[in-house]
């Protein structure tokens, strides 16, 4: 019986996620969110799920849609939310 070899397949999706980030103001949240969102390298271990075979390896702002969606800031809903 021929052996199976697995391929490693690498998809470029849109994800919606939510990223805390502690700054003294909206603005510097901003700049941060993108100074260090922008084509990151994520640490396996955040991006792994299980045995599936699943990881996030890389995350990336999009610049073809509205700015991040501010819902919160310190616990407490934003009249965004």
């Amino acid at each position: 019986m021929p052996t199976v070899t697995e391929h490693e397949y690498a998809f470029d999706v849109k994800l919606f996620a939510v990223v805390r980030v502690k700054a003294p103001s909206e603005a510097n949240a901003r700049n941060l969110l993108t100074t260090f969102l922008d084509a990151a390298t994520i640490d396996e271990e955040v991006g792994v799920w299980g045995d599936s075979g699943v990881t996030i390896t890389e995350a990336s702002l999009s610049t073809d849609d509205d700015e991040p969606l501010l819902f919160e800031i310190d616990g407490k809903e934003t009249d965004n939310a």
